[in-house]
């Protein structure tokens, strides 16, 4: 919508979008309002609407492309996508250079089905579901009936399952406002229910004869689906006329009648949950391949399907031809994974054989020597001074002490330094060193293995090196 108001971004590249509706650009751009104002000769926003769609959709359609911002628009966009589906009814309108895409052979899209519904009850339907779209997403099917209705199943719940009529009329009086305010709801939401219903049963023959034809359920469900629309629409007639009942019953103070009423009201709304249970059953399959139509993964499946990719979750798989001609499937994620973990895994051992060369040398290696070299300095002091060692108690002891008083004139020492044999460390290093070539080795190997399968596919190589 920015780029048709705005024209700010040099090009607009979607997948699968939203499309925008006649009412959100009227409201959003002012200079469409005046200029569709003036092309119908009309005086308000009040007044357009009594314009033909079509002509308002055309009109609106011809002042962006005179606009030039629609030729910067590339839209793709799945055949299988539900919002494509929806597409070409109510006000949407789609612009710019649109490229189709089936994503999905298997299906036939819903567009076939959308279209043959009028665009008022599409509109109806549109505005009535996004009413309840919260308790829905909550409750599923269940949950959207009964907000729907304004029946209270918590309520009814408690009622119904009390042990004994005398229980159950305990409830009635303790709760009795609460009951009131459930056939106040009912009252003022079921009518609204009931005509969104009749608008689904009256399209659902063609609607479900036409999801078994467009390949999302079969023969089987067809005939479920259809046998629980029937039951629906008959709880429904049933919950109406116990609905009157009850009313009259509170006005009337009748408890019996209440209880008897609120049970029958719950039987029959636990009939209509077991239908739409099946309902919620039976299409869930036909919903989940609906919603998948709108996936990025579907259309990045069948835009790269000729060049042997395709998408599984996050992981990128390539087929192609072995040298002897055999069609070969890779997960090319995967193994980019097992090369780069394992190239890690290679050089954390060799920094650790590193640190340990240079540990063993300054620890063994070099304090050997530096303690050689004390000593031999030490030595040199020695034969160097000997007067400083005159009655050093070690020369004394050596001496006996009956030359206390002799001249110490010289020292000479003859120098050997015997030490335990120090660990072999060379054939330690050189094994380690040795596992961790052949683990580069067998890694690189994975690598070079799956280059020479395709070895005409560039990416794939360039994919091992990638670091996000």
């Amino acid at each position: 919508m920015v780029q048709l108001i705005d024209g700010e971004f040099d090009e607009v590249y979607g997948v699968n979008g939203a499309q925008v509706s006649v009412n959100h650009l009227l409201q959003a751009d002012k200079d469409l309002l005046d200029a569709m104002i003036n092309k119908f000769n009309v005086l308000n926003t009040d007044e357009l609407e009594n314009v033909r769609k079509e002509d308002l959709k055309k009109a609106i359609t011809q002042y962006y492309n005179d606009k030039g911002v629609t030729a910067k628009i590339t839209q793709r966009i799945s055949k299988d996508d539900p919002l494509y589906g929806v597409s070409g009814k109510a006000d949407f309108i789609t612009f710019g250079n649109v490229k189709m895409k089936d994503t999905n052979t298997d299906v036939k899209g819903i567009r076939s089905i959308i279209d043959k519904i009028p665009d008022e009850e599409v509109r109806s339907i549109q505005t009535f579901l996004r009413k309840y779209s919260d308790e829905y997403k909550k409750g599923g099917l269940n949950g959207f009936v009964m907000a729907s209705t304004g029946i209270d199943a918590e309520l009814v719940g408690s009622i119904f399952s009390a042990d004994g009529n005398v229980a159950k009329g305990k409830i009635v009086k303790d709760r009795f406002g609460d009951i009131q305010v459930m056939v106040k709801n009912i009252g003022e939401k079921m009518p609204a229910f009931i005509k969104f219903f009749h608008t689904i049963l009256n399209n659902s023959g063609t609607v479900v004869d036409q999801l078994e034809e467009n390949g999302y359920i079969d023969e089987t469900q067809r005939k479920s689906i259809k046998k629980q629309l029937k039951i629906v629409n008959s709880k429904i007639g049933d919950i109406e006329i116990q609905y009157q009942q009850l009313k009259y019953a509170l006005s009337t103070n009748n408890v019996v009648a209440i209880v008897y009423y609120v049970c029958e009201l719950i039987g029959s709304v636990n009939e209509l949950k077991d239908a739409f249970e099946t309902l919620d059953t039976e299409t869930k399959d036909a919903l989940k391949l609906i919603v998948d139509g709108h996936s990025i993964v579907q259309m990045l499946n069948a835009l790269s399907k000729e060049k042997g990719f395709s998408y599984k979750g996050s992981d990128i798989y390539f087929t192609g031809k072995s040298g002897s001609g055999e069609t070969i499937q890779v997960n090319l994620s995967s193994a980019v994974r097992i090369y780069q973990n394992g190239m890690k895994i290679v050089e954390d051992m060799e920094d650790a054989i590193s640190k340990y060369q240079k540990v063993y040398s300054q620890e063994i290696d070099e304090d050997f020597i530096d303690k050689k070299q004390a000593i031999i300095t030490a030595i040199h002091h020695m034969e160097e001074n000997p007067l400083h060692y005159a009655f050093d108690l070690q020369f004394r002891l050596a001496a006996g002490f009956s030359h206390t008083f002799d001249k110490l004139e010289k020292i000479s020492v003859h120098e050997s330094f015997h030490t335990g044999a120090l660990p072999a460390n060379d054939g330690i290093v050189a094994e380690l060193k040795k596992q961790t070539t052949e683990k580069r080795d067998f890694i690189k190997n994975i690598r070079e293995s799956i280059e020479k399968l395709f070895e005409k596919e560039e990416m794939i190589s360039q994919l091992f090196d990638f670091q996000p």
